[in-house]
């Protein structure tokens, strides 16, 4: 038998190489298949167990908080919170068992900061000129560019006459001054060639109270400068110092908690840790009287852009500005005169932070009363860390936001030491605003820092899984439609310096919980600040003891911690562990300033997402294996059944000379198991081959499996075409089956003749349509799956890693399923003109030609084909109804074109087919018939 087996397999050796390609094709896109499923599932499950455990596992709020409205936790709300938890509670907390980590978070609030920056108008003088006035013009720019907010001017008066300071009258201790009897104010007088002296006017903006801060009428001032270089310390050359306000949000911790939690301790890159001088112990931070030890961030997250247009005013304005008595009156005088722009400037946010970290390390001390000193637009204002006030704001809304003036108030002009407050506060607000100020108004505290920390080196997890509250979360929000993103510059909206506005500032200072006491005196209403009451914590943060994965175990050890924090202080828990970021689309209004309507993204966090991902990972593995196998067992199926049925006449003629039924039967499966063997190992080698241009990684156990797997479906597929080869009646079975359609009648197109000829045979139809719907369908389900998965998972930055990782994966099993498909119908068509060889070869000896005998076989094939891919793509839009209450878009499109797609691969399937038509040897076949 097997002798007969091989002399067949050689003497037939052009259907064996088919049928061995074909399931050799089937064999290779099973293993390839089978890997790609295997391996895209454990690279999803792992990136999903690496980010599933944030920087800590339980957050604890106050008690009444709202808990999650469907599972998200809106970062805003956490990150803006100030106060409700006791420093008791706290203590209870860190007694919990199995808690290993629990680090407070205090808000203390923003402090506004001022500094001076130098800018060198050496190019915009007249060198020509004997006397000259100058004009800066500054305009704060932030929101991505959107918001132009126009400041105070500064006018520099630059001379060639010499300046001579005169020092002011002393102020005596225990004396009351009566008006006009005031000690006089130092003096800058300016010296003329003809021996005349004339007071130069400098200083900031008028000398009333009645102004508006956020005017920049009110927020001018005047320098002068001399080329002679008279004045001890004045710059060389000539100099504007513009002021620039900057809002610095406070945070307070425990040192050896934090340290712990994040390694803020690790992050220290200048000066020491708190808690860390000498004599001090972990939990203390000795501090001076009257000053606030911190750490300061090295890197700003402010988008605040000055830009400063630089002017020179006409050549009388000197003039004015000589007989002007004072800065009132030379502003009032040049106002409006008209300037010509001779340059711009740029004042980046990071030099302003630089500038104001190096007044933080090295506060200003006492020195001389500043009656004595030169004046400040001369040597440049004196730095200060002084704490004014403190604000404290809430979470950002959509909706219209009430801010009182009070709260803006508390000086008459923008300058250090009088409670600054950025000239963009001006915009409308996003944020409720508290001012707290101290409650005797000369006792305010002095910020020094001890230390600056660099933010990129404090831990905040795995990358997928940074906590969108935590401090050291990435500051700002990005566009969420393309009008939005188109208006920032595809770039986020990064905080600005109204501490109102939409995006919440990190954390630039740092101090200890130890250390905020001295602010007890920074009261509003009678109220004091929340981080100096009974309750200062806005929130713990909770690391559960030992490793903590997504099982059951891992995830009942963390739920009965928090479960216990809650039963000992009855303070709101949120399980942390397998949450991850995710995005709401929110409105923001309108500025006044430019900014337009826009949507951004608003950062919440959604808790259980590791959870949905592994299960929705797990699901379209198994439904991406049963596509596989039910795609490859047909296609080998097919493959083999057709093998078979081409050699239905050469079985019936073995059984009319005697072979008993088992003989035939056995012949054929054992025939079929050879094929398939060889088959097997040849697609085994191509896989192996294929793997590494297809990016695929291949699973041992897949390639091995294939083997055997080809060799089973092929004994399978050849039952049924064994069966009817060795049935009673020998002689019916030297005829293909064909279907008895009706009365006769003698059709006069080539297309009406098709569609009989599809008909007749049914069977044939059947197998090749359904061929072609496996792979159509195939496609179509794929998406659907594909699509459903990413529905689950997307949304969340976890989520949106894990599908791009696993979407090359679909990309491939697409591919491979398509080459099934067109493996098989090609099959099909052959075959189909094999059978059907004597009766073409009949259509040419009446006449017909060959041109007109192929195009009947196109016909056929494209009737063939239309009819399998509507039945693929039906079937695709079945399976995704079933899988979502909505058919996506996504699937319908991919059925669609996947049916067009079909139909075009029916007709080019045909191509051998059509080729062998035209060398059909008429004579022979007639003969045989």
């Amino acid at each position: 038998m097997i002798s007969l087996v091989v002399s067949q397999l050689r003497h037939g050796l052009g259907r064996a190489v088919a049928t061995v390609l074909a399931v050799a094709v089937a064999v290779a896109s099973f293993a390839l298949l089978s890997s790609t499923a295997a391996v895209s599932r454990l690279a999803a499950s792992g990136t999903v167990e690496a980010n599933a455990r944030p920087l800590y596992d339980v957050l604890v709020r106050p008690a009444g908080t709202p808990g999650p409205a469907d599972g998200l936790v809106r970062a805003d709300d956490v990150a803006s919170a100030s106060g409700g938890i006791s420093l008791a509670q706290w203590d209870a907390v860190r007694a919990v068992p199995g808690v290993e980590v629990v680090a407070p978070l205090a808000t203390v609030g923003h402090v506004m900061q001022h500094v001076s920056v130098p800018v060198d108008l050496t190019s915009a003088v007249d060198p020509g000129a004997e006397r000259q006035v100058l004009r800066v013009r500054p305009t704060v720019v932030s929101d991505r560019g959107t918001t132009h907010v126009p400041d105070g001017d500064t006018y520099l008066y630059a001379t060639e006459h010499p300046l001579e300071l005169v020092p002011g009258e002393p102020w005596e201790d225990g004396v009351v001054y009566e008006a006009g009897e005031l000690p006089a104010p130092v003096r800058l007088v300016e010296h003329d060639p003809d021996g005349a002296t004339e007071d130069c006017v400098w200083g900031a903006a008028r000398d009333d109270q009645d102004v508006d801060r956020f005017a920049p009428r009110d927020r001018e001032s005047f320098a002068c400068w001399s080329s002679a270089g008279s004045v001890a310390a004045a710059p060389e050359a000539p100099t504007a110092w513009v002021g620039v306000t900057v809002p610095l949000l406070v945070v307070a911790v425990d040192p050896a908690q934090e340290a712990a939690l994040d390694g803020l301790d690790g992050a220290v890159v200048d000066g020491r840790y708190l808690g860390a001088g000498a004599g001090a112990g972990a939990d203390a931070d000795p501090a001076a009287p009257g000053e606030l030890p911190v750490l300061a961030a090295t890197s700003t997250a402010l988008d605040q852009t000055v830009t400063l247009d630089v002017e020179r005013l006409p050549a009388d304005a000197a003039t004015t500005v000589a007989s002007s008595r004072t800065v009132g009156a030379a502003l009032d005088l040049l106002g409006d005169v008209p300037g010509t722009v001779v340059d711009r400037v740029e004042i980046d946010p990071q030099d302003v932070h630089d500038r104001l970290l190096a007044a933080l390390a090295s506060p200003p001390g006492a020195g001389e009363p500043p009656w004595l000193r030169a004046p400040t637009t001369i040597v440049g204002p004196d730095a200060t860390t002084v704490v004014d006030a403190v604000r404290v704001v809430g979470p950002a809304t959509s909706g219209p936001v009430d801010v009182a003036g009070d709260e803006w108030a508390g000086a008459f002009r923008d300058d250090p030491g009088h409670d600054p407050v950025p000239v963009t506060s001006a915009d409308l607000p996003s944020r409720p605003v508290a001012r707290y100020t101290p409650q005797d108004r000369g006792l305010g505290l002095t910020l020094r820092a001890v230390g600056a920390f660099d933010p990129a080196l404090v831990e905040s997890g795995p990358e997928l899984a940074t906590l969108p509250f935590e401090p050291t979360a990435p500051a700002g929000v990005d566009g969420a439609d393309d009008a939005s993103r188109a208006a920032l510059g595809d770039r986020p909206l990064l905080p600005g310096p109204a501490v109102s506005g939409w995006t919440g500032q990190p954390p630039a200072l740092v101090t200890s919980l130890d250390a905020v006491g001295s602010l007890a005196g920074y009261t509003r209403a009678g109220e004091p600040l929340p981080v100096g009451s009974a309750a200062p914590l806005a929130s713990l943060r909770v690391r559960v003891e030992g490793d903590v994965g997504l099982d059951a175990r891992s995830q009942e050890r963390v739920r009965a911690v928090a479960d216990r924090i809650h039963a000992a202080t009855g303070l709101r828990v949120d399980l942390l562990v397998g949450s991850s970021t995710t995005h709401v689309p929110a409105a923001v209004p309108a500025g006044a300033f430019g900014r337009p309507d826009l949507v951004v993204a608003d950062p919440w966090l959604q808790e259980g997402v590791a959870t949905a991902i592994v299960t929705a990972v797990d699901t379209k593995s198994l439904a991406l294996a049963v596509l596989v196998l039910v795609a490859c067992a047909l296609a080998v199926g097919n493959a083999t059944s057709s093998a078979v049925r081409v050699r239905s006449t050469e079985l019936a003629v073995l059984a009319c000379v005697g072979w008993p039924r088992h003989r035939l039967f056995g012949l054929v499966l054992l025939e079929s198991l050879v094929t398939c063997g060889v088959a097997g190992v040849l697609g085994a080698a191509v896989a192996v081959v294929g793997a590494p241009v297809l990016g695929v990684t291949l699973v041992p156990s897949s390639v091995l499996l294939a083997v055997p797997a080809a060799v089973a479906l092929g004994a399978v597929s050849a039952l049924l075409p064994a069966w009817r080869a060795a049935r009673a009646d020998p002689g019916s079975a030297t005829r293909a089956p064909v279907a008895h359609v009706g009365r006769a009648w003698s059709p006069r197109r080539v297309g009406t003749l098709a569609v009989l000829g599809v008909a007749r045979a049914p069977g044939r139809t059947l197998v090749g349509a359904l061929a072609l719907a496996l792979g159509v369908g195939a496609v179509g389900v794929l998406v659907a799956v594909s699509v459903a998965f990413r529905g689950a998972v997307t949304g969340t930055v976890l989520g949106d890693a894990v599908t791009v990782q696993v979407r090359a994966a679909d990309y491939v099993a697409a591919g491979l399923v398509a080459l099934l498909g067109a493996v098989t119908v090609a099959d099909v068509l052959y075959v189909a003109v094999r059978e059907r060889a004597a009766e073409l070869a009949l259509l040419e000896a009446v006449g017909w030609g060959s041109r007109s005998v192929a195009r009947l076989v196109l016909t056929e094939a494209a009737v063939v084909g239309a009819v399998g891919s509507l039945v693929g793509a039906g079937a695709a839009l079945a399976v995704a109804g079933l899988l979502a209450d909505d058919v996506p878009a996504a699937v319908v499109v991919a059925a669609a074109g996947a049916a067009v797609g079909g139909v075009l691969l029916a007709l080019l399937a045909a191509w051998w087919p059509v080729r062998t038509v035209r060398r059909l040897p008429v004579a022979r076949l007639l003969a045989a018939e």
